[in-house]
């Protein structure tokens, strides 16, 4: 099991349904460590996300300190969403 998955700086778009029922990279529900797991996305400028990325997901999503007012902005529709229960995390 995956508790760890990072995606490099490079990243530019999510796809339709890429994390759509993931599960096993710890969660905001579950008592994981929120430091140690979760999905890390480096990039400054947040991805472009297809419809549907996180559906169904309650991962800890890890962003650059700096753009997490950016990536709330950009991400809000699907990390807001009733069917995701995401957190964005600002820590790297």
């Amino acid at each position: 099991v995956l508790h760890k998955l990072i995606l490099p700086a490079s990243v530019t778009r999510i796809g339709d349904s890429a994390f759509t029922l993931a599960r096993g990279f710890g969660n905001s529900e579950d008592g994981s460590d929120v430091s140690t797991q979760g999905i890390f996305c480096s990039a400054t400028t947040p991805p472009a996300l297809g419809p549907n990325a996180f559906s169904y997901c309650n991962h800890y999503f890890h962003v650059p300190a700096a753009s997490l007012a950016d990536y709330q902005t950009a991400w809000a529709a699907a990390t807001g969403a009733q069917t995701n229960r995401s957190t964005l995390v600002g820590d790297l």
